[in-house]
């Protein structure tokens, strides 16, 4: 803190200088005053921001001022309070007395300068320019006055000319003082109304403060040990310095001991670190709402309730010109509210798919109308009039497919392949346009070529060609032919015999089969020697 009184001043702190607040009061006193305000004082007033006018009952004008350092409310110095004009009338009795003046104006003034003696306002010295700079007010010296140069021309050389400038460059604007510039001063200029100036000043205002001296050392510190424990108990019971699967709380502790206090010390602070069982999601199940074409849209189901009416969990059949919502119900387990609903969207790819599906369902309609004179599909087209098919007769390219009231045929140019009706499905020979495999209440009946039929019971039923391999079921027992038409095996409801004859490359003699046992007579196979140019037989 800074302290100014009438030219004394000193230097204590080091905060930049905010503003400079001027403080004015009119009162009866001459000497005496104070900067306190003292309303119960007959004639004394109260201090104001701005010049009050004097008058015949409170004749003198007092000022102070507060220099306010930057960002804070206290005032780092305040001036002491002193009388800066009075209220003058004419005298009486006697000589007219000189006419009373005002004050007009008062204006300070400040400087930063690396100076700290500073003895008047302008102090001149010789200039160094040999040159006119613009800027400057040049002066020439009569006597103890200091003349300003007007106009100087643009060629003078101030320097050679003995001209003067002026020492320091007081401005209305409050400085920075810094480690270079570290003193502010000030000086106030007070016009009264009869034109005469009153300079008050210099003074200094504040300085700039280096580092202080180091501070006396402080006591030594405390040390301090913080504890972490953990235990299953609330209570911090049995604790332990890790936690496993069964702690649950944690316990901090402060203190100047180095070692680890009870747990029945009150400086522990035991907390729950696990939280309760959160929810646990159970299903998640979508639902389904079909808005129809103009209605409006569903709105959203509310989570903990039942869905509104219209959302269902199974994909409702499509209607033309609907649109398909989805969202999705969570159901929670351990949960305060359930189910959960998710936001609402339209389904476009389900719209697509279902209308699509109901245009297939219209397509299928279309095929199913079958009048009784039926209808040709030729070639991938169909013949029909005005959505309803009409008979035709087969190209003579392509497949076919013709369908009446009574079968289904599918033609390949004119030879049917097949035939579906009611009772039967009979496939053709394309040949000779005769059912070979025929389907129906009886079974399953083949024919040859010739449409002979090729029975698959009764007796010595034959599958194969009769002069070559061949297969024979009888009523007791199936019997099976080689190619030289010789009976290889017998099978049965009792055993199996293998009668099988010498073969070209392989004999095989003896072989049976029952329901005890199996037996293996001999078996042989022809080999060739290369060595002696002979076959034999061997045994394998």
């Amino acid at each position: 803190m800074a302290q100014i009184s009438y030219g004394t001043i000193t230097i204590t702190d080091t905060t930049d200088i905010g503003q400079i607040i001027n403080y004015y009061l009119t009162t009866k006193y001459s000497t005496g005053v104070t900067t306190e305000d003292n309303t119960d004082t007959d004639g004394w007033g109260t201090w104001q921001t701005y010049i009050t006018p004097t008058d015949e009952n409170l004749p003198y004008l007092w000022n102070y001022e507060k220099i306010m350092g930057t960002g804070t409310d206290i005032p780092l110095i305040v001036t002491e309070p002193h009388v800066i004009g009075m209220f003058v009338t004419d005298g009486t009795p006697g000589a007219p007395g000189s006419p009373g003046r005002g004050i007009v104006e008062i204006q300070d003034y400040y400087l930063v300068t690396d100076d700290i003696n500073i003895n008047a306002i302008e102090e001149y010295v010789l200039t160094t320019d040999t040159t006119v700079q613009s800027s400057i007010t040049y002066y020439t010296k009569s006597g103890d006055q200091y003349i300003p140069v007007t106009s100087p021309a643009s060629d003078a050389n101030p320097y050679s000319q003995g001209w003067y400038i002026q020492k320091n460059n007081w401005t209305t604007e409050i400085g920075v003082i810094n480690n270079v510039d570290k003193y502010l001063w000030n000086y106030e200029t007070v016009t009264y109304s009869d034109g005469y100036k009153e300079y008050i000043g210099p003074r200094l205002l504040g300085a700039y403060g280096d580092t202080g001296l180091q501070g006396i050392p402080g006591e030594p510190g405390t040390s301090s040990y913080v504890w972490i424990r953990y235990s299953a108990n609330s209570d911090g019971s049995n604790y332990r310095e890790t936690p496993d699967e069964n702690t649950q709380y944690v316990g901090i502790c402060v203190t100047q001991e180095s070692s680890v206090p009870a747990y029945t010390d009150g400086r522990w602070q035991w907390s729950s670190y696990i939280g309760a069982d959160g929810a646990a999601l159970a299903s998640a199940i979508p639902l389904y709402y079909l808005q129809l074409s103009g209605a409006a849209a569903p709105t959203n189901p509310v989570n903990g309730q039942e869905p509104p009416s219209g959302w269902v969990e199974i994909i409702p059949d499509y209607v033309e010109g609907g649109t398909y919502w989805t969202c999705i119900k969570n159901v929670l387990i351990n949960a305060d509210i359930s189910p959960i609903y998710g936001t609402k969207h339209k389904e476009a790819s389900l719209n697509h798919t279902k209308e699509s599906i109901s245009n297939l369902n219209k397509k299928m309609q279309f095929f199913l109308q079958i009048p009784n004179e039926g209808f040709i599909v030729a070639g991938g087209d169909s013949r029909y009039n005005n959505g309803i098919p009409t008979a035709g007769t087969p190209t003579t390219y392509g497949y076919n497919t013709i369908m009446t009231s009574n079968y289904l045929g599918l033609r390949y140019q004119d030879k049917l392949l097949t035939q579906l009706s009611d009772s039967s499905l009979s496939f053709y020979n394309p040949t000779n346009n005769k059912a070979q495999i025929i389907l129906d209440n009886n079974g399953l009946t083949l024919k040859d070529i010739n449409g002979n039929t090729i029975a698959l019971y009764g007796s010595d039923t034959i599958l194969g060609n009769p002069s070559g391999a061949h297969l024979e079921l009888g009523d007791s027992d199936i019997i099976f032919y080689t190619e030289e038409n010789k009976q290889a095996a017998k099978m049965t409801a009792s055993a199996l015999e293998i009668q099988r004859t010498l073969a070209f490359n392989e004999m095989q003699l003896g072989a049976r089969q029952t329901n005890a046992n199996t037996e293996f007579v001999a078996k042989w196979k022809w080999q060739y020697d290369e060595n002696d140019d002979s076959i034999f037989l061997a045994w394998i």
